[in-house]
């Protein structure tokens, strides 16, 4: 039998846009937005606290979005933050300007992008804004000790993966201004921000109002990164990416615990001075690593260092890595961490991560931690307030999952 089948056209649905009186499409906006503000039911502490941005779209949008939602903090930090460091450094703005456009080459386009952006949205010059990001960069190649430990399954309480991080700065009362009344400090503008690009994956980074960049964060992946610098090495190349810029691009990149390691490991991201990159991974490979890295290249990869702490009777079932800035301060960090394993709760992480040591109350400017637990992505930290360190202020949190699409 003969089946005679008529000329077909195969289509799928056509989505129609409605048009502006130009003809332009009105596609639909998704504004950046202060998470403390519009999602209370996820950040519920005050923006006073911490400002939570949450970012949508180009790069430039994004850093458009984050200039305006923190427009004002912005203008107050970024001026004073470079004009006090000039003070204290001597560093001239012809020198920070060479030192940005060669940084400017090296780095991801879409940060320069994002950087452009913030400027247009704040209002702040842009030339000034590039300048506090020389700055970030002068004080992340300085010795300030910290550390970082992550752990995951049987030594975790729910085999959740958890990421503890201490960051110290300079003295807390090093650099002031006054706004008003009040003296401020750098660390009276810490926020979070979070980003959710066009393409690449969403992710979160904690820093100062106005940074594109920052010393630890964490993506949708699960992948989360913190560093502290080897106080061994006296190697500093400026030729080399700053490791921050390179972090940011990590995080925008990678899925997976060795796609994080791969990036680090590429010659092109080899940092100006001798890092430990402490990484984690809750959703995948649900496992963590430090990964040694100077501008030489990779020195060492550490996965499992169950074996340093007496308290774990079978290392090979448990998982915990950890860096500190030397031996000294490794096995200081060691002795904090031993009486908790077996399982290490949240609450525990973040008793390690403020405790002295690693901590400095003199210098201590954040502690968070990383709690991967199923579904939840959670940011538990605080930032130091005025001349209180960052381990004698309450901390918060939120789910940075719900945030996310």
């Amino acid at each position: 039998m003969t089946i005679t089948v008529p000329d077909l056209v195969f289509t799928t649905d056509v989505l129609v846009i409605p048009t502006a009186g130009d003809g332009s499409n009105l596609y639909p906006e998704f504004p950046g937005y202060l998470a403390n503000v519009v999602r209370p039911d996820v950040v519920d502490f005050s923006a006073d606290v911490a400002p939570v941005a949450v970012l949508n779209g180009s790069p430039y949008e994004m850093g458009r979005q984050y200039g305006e939602l923190l427009a004002d903090k912005i203008a107050e930090f970024i001026p004073n933050w470079v004009s006090t460091f000039q003070a204290a450094t001597g560093v001239t703005d012809g020198v920070m300007d060479q030192r940005w456009n060669a940084q400017a080459a090296l780095m991801d386009p879409a940060i320069v992008e994002e950087i452009n952006g913030i400027a247009d949205g704040s209002g702040v010059d842009l030339t000034l804004l590039r300048r506090a990001h020389v700055v970030f960069m002068g004080e992340s190649a300085t010795i300030w000790g910290g550390a970082a430990m992550a752990a995951w399954r049987k030594q975790t309480e729910n085999s959740a993966t958890l990421h503890a991080v201490t960051v110290n700065g300079p003295t807390l009362t090093s650099r002031s201004w006054t706004v008003g009344s009040q003296t401020k400090y750098p660390q009276d503008y810490g926020c979070v921000v979070v980003y959710i690009p066009e393409t690449g994956v969403p992710h979160a980074i904690l820093t100062f109002t106005g940074l594109a960049v920052g010393r630890t964060g964490i993506n949708l992946g699960g992948i989360s990164f913190s560093e502290t610098i080897d106080s061994g090495s006296t190697v500093l190349d400026l030729n080399r990416l700053n490791f921050a810029f390179a972090a940011r691009e990590m995080l925008s990149k990678s899925l997976n615990l060795e796609e994080a390691i791969d990036f680090f490991s590429t010659p092109q991201y080899y940092p100006q001075r001798s890092h430990y990159f402490i990484l984690a991974d809750g959703r995948n490979h649900q496992r963590g690593a430090v990964l040694q890295v100077s501008p030489a290249g990779v020195q060492s990869l550490l996965y499992n260092r169950a074996s340093l702490f007496s308290n774990i009777t079978a290392p090979r079932n448990s998982g915990i890595t950890l860096a500190a800035q030397n031996t000294a301060n490794l096995n200081s960090y060691i002795g904090v961490i031993n009486p908790l394993v077996q399982p290490i709760t949240r609450n525990d992480a973040y008793t390690i991560s403020i405790s002295v040591p690693p901590a400095d109350n003199s210098r201590n400017t954040l502690n968070a931690v990383y709690n991967m637990d199923g579904f939840m992505l959670e940011i538990l930290f605080s930032y130091a307030s005025g001349n209180s360190p960052a381990r004698q202020i309450p901390a918060v949190s939120f789910d940075l999952q719900q945030l996310l699409p």
